[in-house]
């Protein structure tokens, strides 16, 4: 079990190495008390911004694909930024820590899921090894739309090629619009704030089939934990379908905001 700093990291088994990822110690984010200060005032915001969203009856907080579609389809760009504040802030802490000392350190085919305005998506371009290609998602076509204008870059100031979809996180991964994703084709998959507040069981155990179809054989599938799934239910569910949880990383110890992170294992 390894804690850093104020930031939690909980790793159930060791795959540091020859070969992997790491990131220098000065790269990484961790929650400061300055930085709690910050959290603090971004989730004061959030609250603001949807409270407002609920007065003009746009209501985000369902498991139903059409309420959400329609709910984030609905929203401004900035409205979305509001809302999103909280969980861009946490990404900055938690995926550069899920992918430190476990992804080989290669180029990587990476899937980015729930990617709104592609704010996780700048987050996993600045942490990835060199020469990664991302693919994002999301339901709403106008969340896609301002991610694909983003320009998303690595920590040495490289371009990272990346590619936006719009479609469910339940639905069949494509490449392109009705070209589906080639099996075992993929090495990491990333999601925050979709898979633990949006899906209910039955859609995560769609997502879970599809995610294993893609999936090469030891790679890696990073769930972000919320109301919907807890940890340990989250956990014994991936089970069933192959996955072995090997990482827990939260922003802080006490704070349940983090990512769970699987490993697809041999058949």
């Amino acid at each position: 079990m390894i804690y850093q700093m104020i930031g939690m990291v909980k790793q159930k088994s060791s795959f540091i190495g020859k070969g992997v990822l790491s990131i220098p110690k000065n790269q990484l984010n961790y929650l400061s008390a300055p930085e709690m200060i910050r959290l603090i005032s971004v989730h004061r915001k959030q609250r603001i911004a949807e409270k407002a969203l609920n007065r003009s009856g746009i209501d985000f907080r369902s498991d139903d694909p059409v309420v959400v579609k329609r709910a984030y389809s609905q929203m401004t760009e900035a409205q979305f930024e509001a809302i999103n504040g909280r969980q861009q802030f946490s990404n900055w802490i938690i995926i550069g820590h899920s992918l430190n000392g476990l992804v080989e350190n290669r180029p990587l085919n990476v899937l980015d899921v729930g990617v709104g305005t592609g704010t996780s998506t700048k987050v996993l371009a600045n942490f990835l090894p060199v020469g990664s290609e991302i693919i994002g998602y999301d339901l709403s076509p106008s969340l896609v739309e301002v991610a694909r204008k983003q320009r998303y870059t690595h920590r040495t100031g490289r371009e990272v090629p990346t590619r936006f979809i719009a479609q469910s996180v339940t639905d069949r991964f494509q490449v392109s619009d009705g070209v589906p994703m080639p099996d075992d084709s993929i090495d990491y998959i990333n999601s925050s704030g979709i898979i633990g507040h949006h899906l209910d069981a039955k859609q995560l155990r769609q997502f879970a089939k599809e995610a294993r179809r893609v999936l090469k054989r030891g790679g890696f599938l990073a769930l972000d934990e919320g109301p919907a799934f807890k940890a340990r239910e989250m956990s014994k569910m991936m089970g069933q379908f192959g996955f072995r949880e090997v990482k827990h990383v939260r922003v802080a110890r006490g704070i349940a905001v983090g990512q769970l992170i699987f490993k697809k294992m041999d058949s």
